[in-house]
This record gives C-alpha cells, structure tokens and sequence, in this order.
C-alpha cells in the first residue's frame, strides 16, 4: 500500500516560502512600530521648529546673509528629512508587495501538491479498481 493520502500537503519549497514570509512579516511590523513611534514623531517636530523659524523671522530687507543662510539650510533639512520618510514608507510598501507575492507563490505551491494528491488517490483507486476487476 502506497503512502497515505495527503500527507505532505507542505512541501519543502513551501516551508521555505512560509519562512521567508514570516521573516517579511516581522520586518514589516517593526518598521511599521519604528516608523509610527519614533520616525513620524521626529519628522513632526522637525516641521513644526521649522514653521515657527519661518513665521517669527519676518523676511525683511536688512535680513543678515548669515541669518538666510541658516534659512535656507533649516529648509534643505526638512526636506531631507521628507524624503527619507518617503524612501521608508516606501520600501515598506514595496516588502508588503513582496510578502504578497510570497503568499501567492506558497498558494500555488499548496494547490499544486493538493492536485497532485488528489490525482494520485484517484489513480491508486482506479488500479484497485482495475485489479478487482482482472481477478473476477
């Protein structure tokens, strides 16, 4: 007798998907947790500093180089700062496609091993069946 019916619906391939996933999964939830309780909170502080250098220094004529200057790096800072948030949230949306992408592989792998112990259950009871038949 042949081995049981869908014993291996895991297969190795399968396990190596779950892992990755689950590693995906863990990164994508600590980069969420860091993002929304340390990098956002900073990043708003910073634009509010900068708001309130903006608005309490009135543009004026008899403004100092050294004082736009200090301006103009406060204004590279901030949007440094912008953009580093975007490149985050953005490789986080790209590792959640990636984790998608991983299920959808491990969901094909789980139906192909189904179809394949589907096939062989059937092929084992025709050859039964065959063989019954032949002996009669």
């Amino acid at each position: 007798m042949g081995p049981p019916a869908y014993q291996s619906m895991v297969s190795p391939r399968s396990r190596r998907l779950r892992t990755i996933g689950l590693l995906l999964l863990v990164a994508i939830i600590g980069m969420s947790l860091y993002g929304f309780s340390s990098l956002m909170p900073a990043i708003r502080r910073q634009a509010v500093a900068y708001h309130q250098q903006t608005v309490s220094t009135q543009p004026s004529r008899t403004e100092s180089p050294q004082a736009s200057r200090q301006g103009s790096r406060a204004k590279k800072i901030m949007l440094l700062q912008i953009t580093i948030a975007y490149l985050y949230w953005g490789t986080c949306g790209l590792l959640i496609i990636a984790l998608l992408f991983v299920a959808w592989l491990d969901l094909r792998e789980v139906t192909r091993n189904y179809i394949n112990q589907r096939r062989s259950v059937w092929m084992e009871t025709a050859g039964r069946l065959q063989d019954r038949d032949s002996e009669e």
